[in-house]
């Protein structure tokens, strides 16, 4: 009996002494808490589990304000006490709502910041929402985060460090004029998901170029279903060193891109594709991407009383080994598109770039069947002073380009007839009667072309559209 006695007298000594260095504790976490951080709260309880509860909670420093319902810590007690480290076991965020104002001038890093004294094991976000200003301007919004990682504050990081991860919405700030949008974020299975992305501008076509010195496109654009399969990441020493993705497949798009050319023309020198990527300061690898069911619209204002437009319809895209890795074999990207300008019409594209070139360097083939003309008015008329009827049967070209092109352009077309306008597009009847007399209504003609110089203040594109244009000219005109 007196054993006992003893054993539960002992037992009741050492569960006091554990409620009390519990409590002790409390009050030094506490403590130490609020000597290193900016702090307010309703409720700070650390439980025998070692568990700390903050129930709302405020904090406000370096530009971080954060209010959140609840934070759950578990701490690796022992260790937090007797280190000049915050131990954190788990961290749990619960209903949180961040605004965090980008400093304007780079402070210096500080190698004994805060953050290099706590260390994380593992932190739980849910319904977390935040907003990232610069200056007075909203830059970054995102609505209702939930998510998990392990060892967040490792130098080392990739997607074994990502547990769980889903996002309603992403609200970003891509420059003066437009915005890019993500809706429904999943990410699971090293790969995530996105129901939709958008590219949106607070201005219209009429007002846009207000908040521009110089010419820029206005892109409208809805994706939907993007999917980016075999995900992985890579951070050293807090840096980036690769992204990699094994295929990224998009379901339908829908784009708009509208130039305004009545403001000065951008005159800067454009990096290339394959420079832009060589220029990426990590390694990007991305075997296939697909863009299905798609359509593109490209128009510009020349002038006051004229503005170009050419839709391609039934859009659908594949590009092939899009990377920058300099000890992969191949080293050239391969697009494959089709589209349609009109019913019935088919245009096939393919282009083998090389993206590893110091020039632009590639070879494209186009091979286009039942084009009716009045398709291609839309953009002829305002750019080349001429208008037609009739149908292209066949269109082949080739272009070979090392920075100039060169080439050949092939035409079948029948029942042609041309209508020639003025530079205010006025109709010029006698030009027209005469190079209809001069034009054979069906045509059948190859062409060799010998020299397109490209512009090096312009896109890609615009190359590729002046070397048809050139083709198409010297055919017709």
């Amino acid at each position: 009996m007196k054993k006992t006695s003893k054993f539960l007298f002992s037992m009741l000594i050492i569960l006091g002494v554990y409620v009390a260095a519990i409590f002790i504790a409390e009050y030094f976490i506490e403590k130490k808490v609020n000597a290193e951080y900016d702090l307010e709260y309703s409720q700070f309880n650390l439980s025998l589990s070692t568990s700390l509860k903050v129930k709302d909670l405020h904090f406000i420093q370096d530009g971080i304000d954060l209010k959140a319902e609840k934070l759950r810590v578990d701490l690796g007690l022992w260790s937090t006490l007797l280190s000049d480290k915050t131990v954190i076991d788990q961290a749990d965020l619960y209903n949180a709502k961040l605004n965090y104002t980008i400093p304007q001038e780079k402070e210096p890093k500080n190698s004994d910041s805060k953050s290099s004294k706590i260390e994380l094991n593992h932190v739980s976000l849910e319904e977390f929402n935040a907003i990232v200003l610069k200056g007075k301007d909203t830059i970054a919004k995102i609505a209702n985060v939930n998510l998990e990682l392990t060892n967040p504050l490792n130098e080392n990081l990739d997607t074994s460090n990502i547990d769980f991860f889903k996002m309603d919405e992403l609200h970003f700030r891509l420059d003066k004029i437009q915005d890019l949008s993500v809706y429904n974020f999943d990410y699971a299975n090293d790969g995530f998901d996105i129901d939709s992305l958008s590219i949106d501008s607070d201005y219209t076509k009429e007002n846009y170029i207000s908040q521009l010195s110089k010419e820029k496109d206005l892109i409208t654009m809805k994706s939907y279903g993007l999917h980016f399969n075999n995900f992985s990441f890579n951070v050293t020493s807090k840096k980036l060193n690769q992204i990699a993705f094994k295929n990224i497949a998009i379901d339908s798009s829908q784009t708009l891109i509208y130039r305004d050319k009545t403001i000065a023309d951008d005159k800067s020198i454009k990096k290339t594709y394959g420079q832009k990527l060589q220029n990426l300061d990590f390694d990007l690898s991305i075997d296939k991407i697909s863009v299905d069911d798609s359509q593109l619209t490209y128009s510009e204002k020349l002038n006051q009383k004229k503005t170009s437009q050419i839709v391609l319809k039934d859009l659908n895209v594949k590009l092939n080994n899009f990377h920058n890795l300099e000890n992969k074999s191949d080293q050239h990207m391969k697009l494959i598109g089709s589209f349609s300008l009109s019913p019935d019409s088919e245009l096939d594209v393919g282009i083998d770039y090389n993206q590893f070139a110091d020039v632009e360097t590639f070879q494209l083939d186009l091979n286009a069947k039942n084009i009716n003309t009045k398709a291609l008015n839309q953009i002829m008329k305002p750019t080349m002073n001429f208008g037609m009827e009739g149908y292209f049967e066949m269109i082949k070209a080739k272009m070979i380009s090392n920075n100039n092109a060169q080439g050949i352009f092939n035409l079948t077309a029948k029942d042609i007839e041309l209508t020639m306008y003025s530079d205010s597009g006025r109709e010029k009847k006698i030009m027209s009667f005469m190079a209809n007399k001069l034009l054979n209504n069906n045509i059948s003609e190859e062409v060799e072309i010998e020299k397109v110089e490209r512009n090096p203040t312009k896109s890609m594109w615009n190359f590729i559209w002046n070397y048809i244009k050139s083709g198409l000219t010297k055919i017709l005109l």
